[in-house]
């Protein structure tokens, strides 16, 4: 009955099987002897299961390579990779994977809900998929419903003798050791490769995250050959650019931000650049050509525009150039790259909104002022505290706040980094106007992003690190 390479929840369904128990008298049973809730395990309670069975089958109880606390290792360029054996054996989804030969000796391998493997590490047959229906199922009982589920279509008449003699994997199964050992070192394989990862210039789409994290993982992080015929094959092509900054001009110009300070660097100096540096700045060009294309799209399009009304956030389609209160879809992206990039220039109707703006932008350059890498244009910058009256002094018009007091280095620096990220924006933006312009209908606005632009601090240098899946 036990296997410590068994998944958690699948040992829990066996046993409230054997037992004829139901979900309140299993987790009162835990709860009373383990103090923990048996629908939401955590590290220490994955542990403290399998030690339970262990002894309950009087078996000997080996510790398992794979339930380590893995809080160092969900940050790979700020992605989270989730490999920790407490994230991938939590199940509230609608289906398992397994695989067809240990399912024939009563084992689920807690390796079938690593994501990034197609084929199961003993037997090198591709995982197979049951799935779960929750229509009359509570959330938190599903993790073990769905496996009491999975284990009744596999032996209706469980739980009968089962005289099948299980197979325990070996310790010295070279699969399951070396994925153990790289689990252990994928952190410090991560930051001797890419460094210590500092902040994201992006956010990603949530649903491409975890697809990029292990593309980098099995690409980029090069897992032991071992493992190779184990993992899942993504067609899609990963690109990569390096751009190596200086260390001293990296430590002069990153040292002093926190990290909710590389916001407000975005839009404070683009807006810097844009009103005293705009023929110098490559940046600025690329995106002012950019609105540029986005107006001669608009303008050479005759019918089918899209409009997306702010107050209720409904998509319509017409033939009509101006909708009342609605944006067109070129406008809303001009608008959208606008407020990230040229405060000078954002003009809002609506005065709220406009000094919402503002008032932000305020705060942003203050942030700044405050960390001693802007230095401050107006006296009220320089107070100790904000207070509301200095927050709305301006209400809701631009005025430049504050100015850096960088080197010439570093200025040369942020040009480069901008550049980066004023191009990957603006590759998001035309992959998703051009899908609507191909008939889909928008769905989310801004567009989301599907590379990720990752600052990292190295042993010589500091890196931006620009990741696209193509």
């Amino acid at each position: 009955m036990y296997d410590a390479n068994d998944n958690t929840y699948f040992l829990i369904a066996k046993f409230s099987l054997l037992n004829k128990l139901n979900f309140e008298n299993i987790n009162e049973f835990f709860k009373q002897y383990f103090s923990f809730d048996v629908y939401d395990l955590d590290v220490e309670g994955h542990r403290s299961v399998k030690y339970f069975f262990s002894v309950f089958s009087q078996s000997i109880y080996f510790h398992n390579d794979f339930i380590t606390d893995s809080s160092t290792l969900d940050n790979v360029l700020g992605l989270k990779i989730n490999l920790s054996y407490s994230h991938t054996t939590k199940h509230h989804g609608k289906s398992i994977r397994y695989c067809p030969e240990c399912i024939k000796h009563l084992k689920l391998p807690e390796t079938a809900s690593f994501k990034y493997l197609d084929r199961c590490l003993t037997h090198n047959t591709k995982f197979s998929e049951f799935h779960c229906n929750f229509q009359h199922t509570r959330l938190r009982e599903r993790n073990i419903k769905c496996y009491e589920k999975f284990l009744m279509k596999m032996y209706p008449t469980y739980p009968t003798l089962f005289s099948t003699k299980s197979q325990i994997v070996s310790k010295n199964n070279n699969p399951y050791h070396d994925l153990s050992k790289w689990n252990g070192k994928l952190d410090k394989e991560a930051k001797f490769q890419f460094g210590k990862h500092l902040y994201s210039f992006k956010e990603i789409d949530d649903q491409k995250s975890s697809e990029l994290a292990y593309k980098i993982m099995t690409s980029q992080l090069t897992p032991p050959a071992s493992l190779k015929n184990y993992l899942i094959i993504n067609e899609k092509s990963l690109k990569s650019d390096f751009l190596s900054i200086n260390n001293e001009t990296g430590s002069n110009l990153f040292e002093n931000f926190k990290i909710n300070q590389f916001n407000a660097l975005r839009i404070v100096y683009s807006s810097f650049c844009f009103l005293n540096r705009r023929y110098e700045t490559s940046f600025i060009k690329i995106i002012l050509d950019f609105i540029d294309e986005l107006n001669l799209r608009f303008s050479n399009k005759s019918d089918n525009f899209w409009y997306f009304n702010e107050c209720d956030g409904i998509w319509t389609i017409s033939d009509i150039r101006y909708r009342g209160s609605s944006q067109n879809i070129y406008a809303l992206l001009i608008n959208w790259f606008i407020q990230l990039w040229f405060p000078s220039v954002y003009n809002e109707p609506s005065r709220r909104k406009s000094a919402s703006y503002f008032n932000n932008f305020y705060i942003l350059n203050y942030d700044l002022v405050s960390s001693g890498t802007f230095y401050p244009l107006v006296e009220d910058l320089q107070g100790s505290e904000l207070s509301d009256g200095q927050i709305y002094i301006y209400g809701s018009r631009f005025r430049e706040l504050a100015r850096p007091s960088f080197s010439s280095k570093s200025l040369f620096v942020l040009d480069s980094i901008f550049e980066v990220i004023a191009k990957s924006l603006i590759v998001d933006a035309r992959k998703w106007l051009d899908k609507i312009e191909s008939g889909e209908k928008p769905d989310h606005f801004p567009p989301k992003s599907h590379g990720l632009i990752s600052l990292q601090e190295r042993q010589n240098d500091y890196c931006l690190i620009n990741i696209q899946i193509d």
